[in-house]
């Protein structure tokens, strides 16, 4: 895995793709409630964090591998 300022580079770990390298783009969130008179543009990478550990491996040791698990389809360009 590698996160850099506009992408992260990540390994697919599940599924029929299991090993490819992918990358995840930051996309541009517009914000417009109607009270505004502007447009808020917000950039971010469209995942959730998300954190897990077995009690036997929570003695203050690094994570050398991270996973994040997509339940459904982020993109839809396949």
């Amino acid at each position: 895995m590698q996160l850099v300022e506009r992408v992260i580079e990540v390994q697919i770990i599940t599924g029929s793709n299991i090993g490819s390298h992918v990358f995840i783009p930051r996309i541009v969130f517009s914000i417009n409630d109607g009270r505004c008179s502007f447009t808020i543009k917000q950039r971010q990478f469209p995942i959730k964090p998300c954190y897990a550990m077995t009690v036997n491996r929570n003695q203050r040791q690094p994570l050398k591998i991270i996973g994040v698990f997509l339940k459904e389809q982020v993109f839809t360009h396949g």
